[in-house]
């Protein structure tokens, strides 16, 4: 006697899905999404690289941005995901919005100044923003880790560039516009 063999839909839909070629393109696409928001330290690691090396030349200034808003979005949109609580510490950060808002106050009086701006953004906006992301970012110990061990490697190459430095040896030094050769002319 024969067996009797049904398909559930699921599986009839996974069948389906697994045949069409726009759900594997929507799969692809939607992979850097799902990395981003499953990592996140990973990103603010990967933005910290960027703010580290990134060249003063006029072609990547903007690459710093680039990777601090990816970084927001990311953080924005797993917090909003998983219904996180923005963190607010009483004692920190009273006193930075206190200093941001002296410092947008007084970049207000000339607004048009896109340098007053850069200086607000760089000396009080982009630290409070990074603290305030770090904590949402860095709760577990697999994520503390992977800060330790970028602290470790960013001490390491720091210490490598002074001793570098010292003993006159710049052909080692990288990247090569921490040198600014001018200065020794």
């Amino acid at each position: 006697m024969g067996t009797l063999t049904t398909t559930s839909p699921a599986l009839a839909l996974t069948r389906e899905s697994d045949e069409n070629p726009l759900w594997h393109l929507a799969g692809l696409l939607l992979r850097p999404v799902h990395l981003g928001l499953a990592f996140p330290s990973i990103l603010y690691l990967a933005a910290m690289t960027v703010f580290l090396f990134r060249p003063p030349d006029v072609f990547s200034f903007y690459a710093d941005r680039i990777a601090f808003g990816i970084l927001a979005f990311f953080v924005a949109l797993r917090t909003l995901a998983l219904r996180d609580k923005l963190p607010f510490f009483t004692g920190i950060s009273l006193p930075m919005l206190g200093l941001l808002a002296l410092a947008a106050m007084r970049a207000l009086r000339e607004p048009f100044d896109a340098q007053n701006w850069s200086i607000v953004a760089s000396k009080y906006i982009v630290p409070f923003a990074l603290f305030h992301i770090a904590v949402l970012v860095f709760r577990g110990a697999s994520e503390r880790r992977h800060f330790e061990i970028f602290v470790l490697c960013a001490l390491a190459y720091l210490v490598f560039i002074a001793l570098a430095f010292m003993v006159d040896a710049r052909s080692l030094i990288f990247p090569r516009f921490i040198l600014d050769e001018m200065e020794f002319r």
